[in-house]
């Protein structure tokens, strides 16, 4: 499942900051429903790529799966 509506728009600026100090590479999108996709080497498994989508009926909002909410509520926690 994915958690919808939890990261708008306006932030993804910032979230290119945030993942890129946890190590985090900003990668190339792949289709018309990514709107970032970040790579780590240094990491195996479920949060060596994380991808953040858009739906066309989501105009604020973006969507993020499950599995990379923990990573995406840090980010949403910061100061």
């Amino acid at each position: 499942m994915a958690n919808r509506q939890i990261l708008h728009l306006n932030h993804l600026d910032s979230l290119d900051y945030f993942m890129n100090e946890k190590g985090y590479e900003k990668k190339e999108t792949k289709g018309i429903y990514e709107v970032r996709r970040y790579r780590n080497l240094k990491l195996g498994g479920n949060l060596k790529t994380i991808i953040i989508f858009k739906r066309d009926n989501q105009s604020q909002h973006c969507s993020v799966i499950d599995k990379h909410m923990k990573l995406i509520n840090e980010f949403l926690r910061r100061d």
